[in-house]
Parts: C-alpha cells; sequence; structure tokens
C-alpha cells in the first residue's frame, strides 16, 4: 500500500489526486470465463483506503453497461512526468511479464491529461 500511502500523504499537502480506474474489474460484475472464479479484484481494498482518506476517486463504465472501456494504465505527475506501460498497478504484476516506463516531458504529460479529461467527459463515471 505504498502508493496509496504516497497519495493520501501529497493530497494532504494540498496535491490535487485524481484517481480513474476501470469500475468492472474494481468493483464487480460478472467477469468472463476463466477470470470469474480467479479473480480477486485487487483494487477493492486500496480504494476503499482512498475513498477514507476523501481523494477523488471515478469509477468508469460504458454508459448503458457495467463494463468499463478502460484499459489505460498511467499516472501524471506535476504535469510533467508520466508513468505508463502495460503494468497492472497491483502486486500480481510484479511477478508478471509487464512494462512500465517513465517520461519527463510536458507535452507527453499534457497529452494524458487530455486523455484523462476525455475518459471523464466520454463515459458513464461514479464518484467513490
Amino acid at each position: 500500500m505504498d502508493v496509496i500511502e504516497a497519495l493520501i500523504r501529497a493530497r494532504n499537502r494540498g496535491v490535487r489526486v485524481r484517481i480513474i480506474v476501470n469500475g468492472m474489474m474494481a468493483h464487480g460484475g460478472p467477469l468472463p470465463e476463466p477470470w470469474d472464479k480467479d479473480f480477486q479484484r485487487p483494487l477493492k481494498e486500496p480504494l476503499r483506503c482512498l475513498k477514507d482518506a476523501w481523494m477523488e476517486v471515478f469509477s468508469v463504465y460504458y454508459w448503458e453497461s457495467i463494463y468499463s472501456p478502460l484499459h489505460h494504465k498511467f499516472a501524471v505527475i506535476d504535469g510533467d512526468a508520466v508513468i505508463t506501460g502495460s503494468y497492472n498497478w497491483y502486486e500480481p504484476s510484479l511477478y508478471s511479464d509487464e512494462i512500465l516506463t517513465v517520461t519527463r516531458d510536458e507535452r507527453i504529460a499534457g497529452a494524458f491529461l487530455h486523455e484523462a479529461e476525455l475518459i471523464l467527459e466520454r463515459f458513464r463515471i461514479e464518484r467513490e
């Protein structure tokens, strides 16, 4: 939970932190085979901690469905750094063949911030 604790500390220092998650993967709903038996929804506990800390958390869904279009995995830090890649931000990915890239470029960070805004505008959002 080190990332969660760091996000909460940042917010407590006055940093605006917004978290956008795939609602179906985070909260529930039917999953395709064989996930339905094995998937443990690893985001539930971290999201509860963020919600308890009054963080801005947005769950994304299609407009008329429990499913989510969201597959992005990225963070924008201070408007000039981006962390992105195939890495899912929970423990099982530590043992998988994943990639995570850090880029420091304001133009790239701006493009990712724009993408985050588009996600919040174009899909059904539930605030935590």
